[in-house]
């Protein structure tokens, strides 16, 4: 990621340069000539950087969610480990199986947003409501198969975590998502202290993974068999638990996430756009470098541990086969031998008091 970053680095000193009045159509086509070679090196980046086979960025493959969270939104790790509303949202006294999301980082950068998104389904039957955001203005839900409803939610011009809701409003149900408008199964989105907190409407119901219930996905369902998946497993433990497993989510630097897919510098006015644009992207990547340093760190400190562990068993291990064995039976044969002689002269002391006794016996 560091090299992608050199990259719009680059992409944004050739934007600048073409937001120059002086510059005629020439000029700005051999710098537009250049981005589109550099654009071209991320995506090259992006599809074939792979470890051991592995690829080590982006979807890798096809899964039945992708695409994923934006950079600005967490799930809460219940929710994320079970994948289902794993989480409890208490209202009026009353428990609902919720999943809460943090939305607060959101500030209008749209960079690492577009195509990403949730999916959820109700507590009490499988129809599955997804959440996608895109960068236009407008929000509309499409209809994906008999009972998978995307509510595709505009963020162009959003500022603000509560921008965010307010448009997630115009488009559901007042705030409800559901299969058209009034009546039936819903799932409830609400909104508090920049948190997005999406719960089931029926108190007291529990998801039901088996059934497909209540379930909760970061990234847009797409009803396809899963291959490869988004993210990568790794087993850190000694045992198969959750807290013996990290998840982690592969970062997407495409230039379609990036958000500079289709950007040009033919004109001054596009030449200004491209450099805000190239400045989201560098941001997002400084975000997913943090978000995979953080990994990172983590392991390096799991590495320690299982290291020290190794050596503690090793040295147990060495204590036992070095043992010199003639020694330690010279040491049995005298601690066997003392063990003996301590238990006979008990007897001897024991024995006298009794002759004593006997004689003073005998006397009467």
């Amino acid at each position: 990621m560091a090299e992608v970053g050199e990259i719009l680095i680059r992409c944004s000193v050739l934007a600048g340069r073409a937001t120059n009045g002086i510059l005629g159509d020439e000029e700005r086509e051999i710098i537009q000539d250049e981005i589109d070679e550099l654009h071209e090196e991320i995506d090259r980046i992006y599809l074939t950087t792979n470890f051991n086979g592995i690829k080590v960025f982006g979807e890798g493959g096809t899964d039945d969610h992708q695409g994923g969270l934006p950079y600005w939104m967490t799930m809460d790790r219940a929710s994320q480990e079970s994948e289902t509303l794993g989480s409890i949202y208490t209202d009026n006294n009353k428990n609902y199986a919720a999943t809460i999301f943090d939305i607060s980082r959101f500030n209008g950068n749209l960079a690492g947003t577009v195509g990403k998104g949730f999916s959820t389904t109700c507590c009490t039957c499988s129809k599955r409501y997804c959440i996608e955001f895109t960068d236009d203005t407008d929000n509309q839900v499409e209809t994906v198969g008999s009972n998978n409803y995307v509510f595709k939610i505009g963020l162009k011009g959003a500022t603000t975590p509560q921008d965010v809701y307010d448009r997630i409003l115009k488009t559901a149900d007042g705030n409800a998502l559901r299969a058209g408008t009034g009546g039936g199964h819903k799932t409830i989105v609400e909104f508090a202290d920049g948190q997005l907190i999406v719960h089931n409407s029926v108190s007291g119901e529990k998801p039901q993974k088996e059934e497909e219930w209540g379930l909760m996905n970061a990234g847009i369902y797409t009803g396809l068999p899963k291959s490869e998946p988004n993210r990568i497993e790794l087993k850190i433990g000694e045992t198969s638990t959750t807290p013996d497993r990290l998840k982690i989510d592969k970062p997407d630097v495409s230039t379609k996430n990036l958000g500079i897919e289709n950007v040009f510098v033919l004109t001054q006015d596009e030449a200004l756009e491209a450099r805000d644009a190239y400045k989201n992207a560098g941001e997002f990547i400084s975000s997913e470098r943090g978000r995979i340093g953080a990994y990172q760190n983590r392991l390096a400190h799991t590495s320690n541990v299982h290291t020290e562990t190794i050596e503690n068993t090793t040295a147990a291990n060495s204590r036992i086969e070095d043992t010199d064995m003639a020694k330690e039976f010279t040491e049995y044969t005298s601690n066997n031998i003392l063990t003996q002689a301590a238990q006979s002269m008990l007897a001897q002391a024991k024995s006298n008091p009794e002759s004593i006794l006997s004689l003073l016996h005998s006397d009467k």
